[in-house]
């Protein structure tokens, strides 16, 4: 298999991390995000060769495009400090042309096509869970896009497909375990509603994650439900017609005031 050359030295680029997402409100987290932001412009305008050879060598560029994708506030988190700035929009902007480079073959001086697939598997470049962070941080903005991107990395390797299924096999396991663990709390005479506002949110951000997927990429559907993957419909509809009720019940009665 070709492999891409090591860079002469690395891009230093500096990962993302949770007080990032405050970039409007803290004079420091913008610094970080300008930093992060012009670090990726450098990347972008590499040739294909050397591109390459730092998406695939360079650790600080890995390490800054998946703590992006983990730790970049959702569209439906709560907006607790000022609305993203310029720079916000620039960084997000530059991460997802990263992603669709990646994402694309026939690049001269990239990875021979045939091979392009297993450089994206064989160094974790994408993976199911960056993929469903790419479809909920990109897909309500930018669909058409956003559809492009994912469907190149399928058509490149299609033993995302099988991840796909094994994916969904274990958030069916960690919903059964939250159902339990949030029916069980909701027994206690006097349920903690903290711990049962964090239940719902999680539920809610796997509904929410699991909408976007297949709204980006419709056809990747069938690899989520087959198998164990089928056991989501059921344990979605128990969620939301036994737990939640009960949940949103409980917040009300002991939220503050």
């Amino acid at each position: 298999m070709t492999t891409s050359a090591t860079p002469t030295r690395s891009l230093d680029v500096l990962p993302y991390l949770p007080q990032d997402n405050n970039a409007s409100a803290s004079q420091i987290s913008h610094d970080v995000v300008e930093y992060i932001s012009s670090d990726l412009g450098k990347l972008l305008r590499q040739s294909a060769a050397e591109f390459w050879g730092y998406v695939v060598n360079d650790a600080s560029v890995f390490k800054c495009i998946d703590s992006y994708l983990h730790f970049r506030r959702r569209l439906f988190d709560e907006q607790v400090d000022a609305p993203p700035s310029s720079a916000d929009d620039e960084l997000a902007r530059r991460v997802f042309m990263v992603l669709l480079r990646m994402s694309t073959a026939g690049e001269e001086g990239g990875p021979p096509p045939a091979e392009h697939g297993a450089v994206l598997y064989d160094n974790w470049l994408f993976d199911v869970p960056k993929l469903l962070d790419i479809c909920i941080l990109y897909g309500h903005t930018n669909r058409d896009l956003t559809s492009q991107l994912v469907s190149n990395v399928f058509k490149l390797q299609p033993g995302y497909l099988e991840d796909l299924n094994g994916c969904a096999s274990t958030v069916v396991d960690n919903l059964n375990q939250m159902h339990k663990s949030t029916h069980q709390a909701l027994t206690e005479p006097e349920p903690d509603p903290t711990a049962l506002t964090e239940a719902a949110s999680y539920f809610h951000d796997v509904v929410s994650t699991l909408l976007a997927f297949v709204q980006v990429y419709p056809v990747g559907t069938r690899a989520l439900l087959a198998g164990e993957g089928a056991g989501l419909f059921a344990v979605l509809g128990v969620i939301h017609d036994d737990l939640f009720p009960a949940v949103q019940e409980v917040v009300k009665t002991y939220a503050p005031g």
